[in-house]
């Protein structure tokens, strides 16, 4: 695995060269007055992103009983081709780098690739100009590159989605979304596994290893997922963002055979979970945009059964994103060759 220091490099040369194209600002002014209008890119949408992330419980040691503080970075990439007008194929692949101590890694300064997501996409499958609705829909292949769905034996997931979109002229432009997604995980086994048995002797036995492999956590099935945002433009250069959603686990159902024959209660086999979101991002210059938010993601009951706060709990996080538009780059590049004598 490449370093992170390379992806992270790589974002830099591509925002800065963009940045010194626009850097002569009477010249940049004179192109974009002068210049017509052309066709749309087919890579528009396409970006680089460098994400700094620090939980909330970091700055406050007697959050909870232990400090456990958490930094890292992580630099998602994100192509996107369109095929036409109304249809285009985008991916969507992440690497993270913890620089505390990490509790998931077992080397230190460990990079860490995500699963690799490709989706096919219509955004405006119907749209009904007179209300200002549109309705899109998309299809994501999900496959397991990150080291956790490879310790649940994940072959690969199936994710459908629709969403509902209104747009209104509010300042800079207002827009609200609603969106529902179902996905649906295929694994080698119903249970997560270890890298190595935690009985190193068991080869050489007539039962073998796959007990000390297993961990008997049940892998995720099915999972259904229902979100609204809303993002307002308050001018040009300044934009915030909420978005809210809850999702809802179905585990592999177990075994008949491993059910006890007296049990306390029924067996729970959902996991409900909750996502929070708000940021505030501001277009430094053209082609690139820089976005504070805080997001909070995790389980929405806590382990006594009480119910996390939704919008600020132990999963909180701070982020700071510096966005690269690739296609904006790309076209600050060839107007300053096209300008030079």
């Amino acid at each position: 695995m490449y370093p992170l220091s390379v992806f992270v490099r790589l974002a830099i040369v591509l925002c800065a060269l963009g940045s010194v194209t626009l850097a002569p600002g009477a010249l940049a002014t004179e192109v974009a007055e002068t210049q017509e209008p052309t066709r749309k890119s087919f890579f528009r949408g396409s970006s680089v992103s460098y994400r700094h992330t620090a939980t909330t419980r970091t700055f406050n040691k007697s959050f909870e009983n232990t400090w456990n503080p958490y930094y890292a970075q992580t630099i998602v990439l994100s192509p996107r081709v369109w095929l036409s007008d109304g249809f285009n194929l985008s991916a969507n692949a992440l690497f993270t780098r913890e620089f505390t101590q990490s509790d998931v890694t077992t080397e230190e300064n460990e990079t860490l690739m995500g699963d690799l997501t490709v989706s096919a996409n219509a955004p405006r499958i119907v749209h009904i100009e007179a209300a200002s609705l549109s309705l899109g829909a998309g299809l994501a292949v999900i496959t397991p590159t990150s080291k956790s769905s490879q310790a649940r034996t994940m072959m690969t997931a199936i994710s459908p989605r629709a969403t509902l979109t209104w747009s209104a002229k509010v300042l800079a432009g207002l827009n609200i979304s609603l969106s529902s997604g179902i996905t649906r995980y295929f694994h080698e086994f119903t249970t997560s596994g270890r890298e190595s048995p935690l009985v190193g002797s068991c080869a050489g036995t007539t039962t073998g290893c796959g007990a000390f492999l297993n961990t008997g956590l049940r892998n995720t099935e099915w999972r259904l997922r229902h979100g609204a945002t809303l993002s307002l433009g308050i001018t040009e250069q300044l934009s915030v963002a909420v978005s809210q959603s809850l999702s809802t686990d179905w585990l592999h159902a177990l075994e008949s055979g491993l059910l006890p024959s007296l049990t306390p209660q029924e067996t729970q086999d959902q996991r409900y979970g909750a996502a929070f979101d708000i940021s505030v991002g501001v277009k430094a210059v053209r082609g690139l945009d820089l976005r504070l938010g805080m997001s909070t993601a995790g389980p929405q009951l806590a382990p006594d059964s009480s119910y996390y706060n939704p919008f600020y709990n132990r999963y909180s996080a701070i982020y700071l994103d510096l966005v690269c538009d690739l296609d904006e780059v790309v076209g600050l590049v060839a107007e300053g060759l096209a300008t030079e004598p």
